[in-house]
Parts: structure tokens; sequence; C-alpha cells
């Protein structure tokens, strides 16, 4: 009976000849007496000799030596991250596109106020019955005093 259950990570790190020499045999009576992770173990070896043998030039390679001293930290990396000018031009359209939110709902609410000095009671034509319809004007024709007023703007609108 063996002291602990095993799992497919151990089948990994025994292939891979991770697993402590210790529990080794353990391991290996664990294996034989699980068949379907048995059949898993054969499997994954398969799979390791046909990756190694279609990648086996790649394994051979050498590692260039400015990787090396890369990943030792004997080289420090130049440019970390994001070129700082595409930084400082990130930085350029989130303030422009801050500055658009800030300024558009002001803008229009000041448009709003000038055609409301600009509809103040006159003698004007009325609006047409298309522009009333498809609600291009606030205004309304005041038939009793033949001026057009104006209903007044909401905040944020144009």
């Amino acid at each position: 009976m063996s002291r602990r259950d095993f799992t497919e990570r151990d089948i990994h790190m025994a292939l891979d000849g991770e697993l402590p020499r210790e529990e080794r045999a353990e391991y290996d009576a664990w294996l034989d007496a699980n068949h379907e992770m048995k059949a898993r173990s054969v499997r994954f070896e398969a799979d390791r000799t046909r990756l190694r043998e279609a990648f086996a030039d790649v394994f051979d390679e050498r590692v260039p030596d400015r990787l090396t001293k890369l990943v030792t930290g004997e080289a420090r990396r130049s440019g970390a991250g994001a070129p700082r000018w595409r930084m400082a031009a990130a930085a350029a359209v989130l303030l422009a596109l801050a500055l658009v939110a800030a300024i558009w709902p002001a803008s229009a609410d000041l448009a709003c106020r000038r055609r409301q000095r600009t509809n103040s009671p006159k003698k004007r034509l009325p609006p047409t019955r298309s522009m009333q319809l498809n609600g291009v004007t606030r205004s309304r024709w005041a038939p009793t005093t033949r001026t057009i007023f104006s209903a007044g703007c909401p905040t944020g609108l144009g």
C-alpha cells in the first residue's frame, strides 16, 4: 500500500527525472497497480520521444550570449517596455480626450443659452412642421402674440 496517491504531475516529474529517488520505487509500484495511469505514462513518453525527434536541431543549438547574459543578470535591458515616445503619445491622447469630455457638455450648454437669448420674444417666422416633427427646434409658435418662444434646453444637449 502506498503512502500517498500519485497524480499526472508525478508522471511528468518521473519522465523528466525530477521525481525524488526515495519516492521512485513507491511510484513504480503505484504505476504498476494503476493500468490507466500506466497507459498515460506510455503515451506521454511516446509524445516526448516524438517531440525530441522533431526538435532535435533546436535542442542542440547553442544559446546566444546576449540571452545568457540577460537571464543571468549580467546585461541590463535597455528598452524595458514600450519606447518613451509611445508612452508620451498615449498620455497626450488621453489628456486630449479628457479635455474634450470636460469641455463638450459646457459648450453645448453655452450654445443652448445662446439660442435661448436669440429666441427671445420677437416677431419671427414660425418653424416649419417638419422641423417640429423631427425635433430640430425646441421653439414653439405662440399664435396669440405671434412670436416664437423657447421651451428651454436640457443641460448637456446642444
